[in-house]
């Protein structure tokens, strides 16, 4: 039986194209270095869609933490950053106080590049104005946190923002592949 096979080379391959993997290829790419990204899953369009996003999921719902926390896990090109809600929160003080890990530097290049916001006053509905209003009134500082959004592509809704943003409205590790495939030298999909 005879198969076609495709054999590729790069000097660095990066396996997933997640959050990691897409980062990792993209700042080998832009230094110049010939990267072959490595995807279990497709590259599923449209986003933005809960029926896609069922199939993109391994194993729904069965992936578990030691914990106990549910995960989901998709197999696409993004990885899970499709599903993530794209919320920003510094890296805890602890991390560096007990493991000496300093990720100051990085937080400060996420920043710049984001331009991180919470969401707009315009986007925050009536039950989320409520709760921040009790919160409030508790003495509690209750304020909307930031997210990895394009807030300026929601027009006056963001809608299913879990199974992705069909208007791009939220960062996802896509953005990063397609950089990486744009700075590479001969980049495709297959």
């Amino acid at each position: 039986m005879a198969t076609d096979t495709t054999r590729l080379s790069a000097k660095t391959v990066v396996v997933g194209s997640g959050a990691g993997g897409a980062t990792v290829a993209r700042e080998l790419a832009r230094r110049g270095q010939d990267v072959l990204i490595l995807e279990r899953g497709a590259y599923h369009k449209p986003l933005g869609s809960y029926v896609n996003m069922f199939r993109m999921a391994d194993r729904f719902f069965t992936l578990a933490s030691v914990e106990g926390t549910q995960m989901v896990r998709l197999l696409t090109v993004g990885g899970s950053t499709i599903a993530f809600l794209g919320t920003a929160f510094a890296p805890p003080a602890w991390l560096k106080d007990r493991h000496g890990i300093d990720l100051a530097p990085y937080v400060e290049d996420i920043e710049r590049e984001f331009k991180l916001a919470s969401v707009p006053e315009r986007l925050v509905g009536e039950g989320a104005k409520a709760i921040m209003k009790a919160a409030r009134a508790e003495g509690l500082d209750w304020h909307p946190l930031p997210h990895f959004f394009h807030w300026d592509k929601c027009g006056s809704r963001c809608r299913k923002l879990f199974a992705g943003s069909g208007k791009g409205a939220k960062w996802t590790a896509r953005e990063y592949v397609e950089e990486a495939l744009g700075a590479g030298r001969g980049s495709r999909r297959e």
